[in-house]
């Protein structure tokens, strides 16, 4: 099922995203809040975003060294915390102008592209790490998210990888559970879900040798429990 009008609303949804910053807020916590990670009881401290982070850079032996491209990258938390945790060089992909422009300000020597994700191939240059963190879900469909993975693959240097963290779970679809989970789901445009076995399926006709999932490492995290994180290389 296509979901392009849902697809089209999220981006009114991040286009218009602003959260109230108080005197005793980091910029880290800011910019954690501005990518959706704002409510109850789906939030991150500063600490368990550090978590997020270091396991990130541990899983994809990310150095100095390391060029990493984040897809929807938002306001640029993720990219913040790789730079500053292992001071790689990184980029982002955004299609928010809002979110754009507030990972511009805060990321001066990143490289931004105010883009979707269908035009990835227009990007150029080799990385180690091409991610999504909790991205997935705002697509129009299954074909889309194929496309983008496939773009994605002819990014990467010889040993690269591609992470797909927090991808919604088909399984629980319409789950009550993770309805409560994830406020957004209960009211406003949809989040499109992910059968496990298609992608393995998929992942693997395209030539991936190594696919391993792994955790969550937030457990307070609540819809960890219904969503799933894949690292995959040639």
């Amino acid at each position: 099922m296509t979901n392009w009008l849902d697809y089209l609303m999220w981006k009114i949804v991040w286009e218009r995203r602003k959260t109230q910053e108080t005197k005793d807020q980091t910029l880290l916590q800011t910019l954690i809040m501005l990518n959706g990670f704002d409510t109850p009881p789906n939030m991150y401290s500063d600490s368990e975003w550090w978590d997020l982070v270091d396991q990130i850079v541990s899983i994809s032996d990310l150095t100095s060294r390391s060029k990493v491209l984040e897809i929807g990258c938002g306001s640029g938390a993720l990219i913040y915390g790789l730079k500053n945790r292992v001071d790689c060089e990184v980029f982002g992909i955004e299609r928010s102008k809002t979110l754009y422009s507030i990972a511009k300000k805060n990321l001066p020597t990143a490289t931004i592209f105010l883009m979707q994700a269908s035009k990835l191939h227009s990007v150029r240059g080799k990385y180690d790490l091409v991610l999504m963190h909790s991205v997935a879900q705002y697509f129009p469909d299954y074909k889309y998210f194929l496309k983008v993975i496939k773009f994605a693959e002819k990014l990467l240097y010889k040993n690269g990888k591609i992470l797909l963290m927090d991808l919604p779970d088909r399984q629980f679809k319409g789950s009550i559970n993770y309805l409560k989970s994830s406020s957004k789901s209960l009211k406003g445009p949809r989040h499109l879900y992910y059968d496990k076995v298609s992608i393995l399926r998929d992942l693997k006709g395209m030539n991936f040798a190594n696919i391993q999932e792994f955790d969550h490492i937030n457990k307070r995290y609540k819809n960890s429990s219904y969503r799933f994180n894949l690292m995959i290389s040639r």
